[in-house]
């Protein structure tokens, strides 16, 4: 890694061929990214310093009357930019002031050069304003003094620092995190619950069920390359809590659309049994539902791998005698139980309360379900007051999903039980 100035010029004009420098601000980074060396000097510009420019920085001929000329500090500034790179918020305008300054007293400087205005427009290209202020108060960086030159190389140093976060993978002993989101992760629990990302327009990002949404809000906001857009674009974030994962993953079955595709079964004449991938069909009861007809087919290929192995049936072929049908249909029946959990009249309970309340979610036979809060432990639970709803293709799902989640889960946030009582 190459050792980095950053660097902030203040001067006599926009116009770098004619500019005097009146202030350098300069801080340098070695490449474990700890500063190593500093300078900061206003500088006699040998002249009148115009009305507007000291409107803007606050610098006045006053101020510089006893200052060094450029050429008094030239040979220590050169030294200390010796084998560095150069980086500052639109690096061309500070660059060629200092290059410039250099050639008038017959020093060549070619040092190369990192833009962070360039940076952050190609990371970030939707922000409304990329001035150097704008792009500190969205990473929440402070900025005492605008348009000073130290206060701004130094702020020019944590804005790459947060930039270098979003560009390429950098080793931090602790996450990182833009301000307005680090408070919303401090104040989030860490229990299940459905979680919205949106826009400054509204428009949803992502949303889906968590296990745990503090540490979902933290791995999702976190300065990094694969989170990039989501930082920079997200202003809204919208968290149900729910103590339970399944009631979670219904949130999300509820919010969504039903799946498209299926695999279902059927036994043909001689009752061997078949098994496809096709459509959803509205009365037509299947074994597995997805979104995608690629997922469907992996799972397919998965049973006609294992079935292939153990020479059962999942597709029509030659007729076997009826006890090899039957062996075979069985065996076909357990690879699916295998990928298929039975939620049949299944209780799901959170392991966590929200407002002194266990969550439950209850699957009554193998088509209705109902979710309500209870002071009572599962031994304590009546069931016959709740208001059941049908088991949709996508609720279904999302109960078997929860199932196989919350078997391999470390940290329980569910207990699943089969009920014992009748309904």
């Amino acid at each position: 890694m190459t050792t980095l100035a950053f660097l902030d010029i203040e001067a006599t004009s926009a116009d770098p061929k004619t500019a005097q420098i009146i202030e350098i601000g300069l801080v340098i980074k070695n490449e474990e990214g700890k500063i190593v060396d500093h300078f900061n000097s206003l500088i006699n510009p040998a002249g009148k310093i115009p009305p507007d420019i000291v409107e803007l920085t606050g610098i006045t001929d006053k101020m510089t009357l006893n200052s060094p000329e450029f050429h008094e500090v030239a040979e220590k500034v050169y030294q200390k930019l010796v084998g560095t790179k150069i980086v500052a918020h639109k690096v061309e305008f500070d660059f060629e002031i200092l290059k410039n300054s250099f050639n008038r007293l017959g020093k060549e400087f070619s040092n190369k050069t990192i833009c962070t205005l360039k940076l952050a427009k190609n990371l970030a290209p939707e922000m409304s304003s990329y001035s150097l202020a704008s792009l500190c108060a969205f990473f929440g960086i402070p900025l005492k003094k605008n348009h000073r030159a130290m206060e701004d190389a130094e702020a020019v140093a944590h804005l790459f620092e947060n930039l270098s976060l979003l560009s390429h993978h950098v080793e931090k002993s602790s996450p990182k995190f833009l301000a307005k989101h680090r408070k919303m992760i401090e104040e989030a629990r860490a229990i299940p619950g459905f979680v919205t990302y949106k826009d400054s327009k509204n428009k949803t990002l992502i949303e889906r069920p968590v296990e745990n949404i503090q540490k979902d809000l933290s791995y999702s906001l976190r300065l990094s390359p694969k989170n990039r857009r989501l930082v920079t674009h997200c202003e809204v974030v919208k968290v149900i809590e729910c103590a339970s994962f399944a009631k979670a993953m219904l949130l999300s079955a509820n919010k969504g659309k039903d799946p498209k595709w299926s695999i279902y079964s059927y036994k043909n004449p001689h009752g061997e049994i078949i098994i496809k991938c096709g459509k959803v069909l509205k009365n037509k009861k299947a074994l597995f539902y997805f979104d995608e007809k690629k997922q469907a087919l992996r799972v397919l290929k998965k049973l006609k791998s294992t079935s292939e192995k153990n020479k059962y049936v999942y597709q029509e072929g030659p007729r076997h005698d009826k006890d090899e049908i039957v062996k075979r249909n069985r065996q076909l029946q357990d690879e699916i139980r295998k990928l298929k959990p039975s939620i049949e009249n299944t209780l799901f309970k959170s392991k966590s309360k929200i407002d002194g309340k266990f969550q439950y979610v209850v699957v009554k036979g193998a088509d209705r379900y109902a979710t309500f809060k209870s002071n009572n432990d599962e031994d304590q639970l009546e069931f016959d007051g709740l208001r059941y709803k049908k088991l949709s293709p996508s609720s279904r799902r999302a109960l078997e999903l929860s199932m196989q989640y919350i078997k391999n889960q470390k940290n329980k946030t569910d207990i699943v039980m089969k009920i014992k009582q009748p309904f």
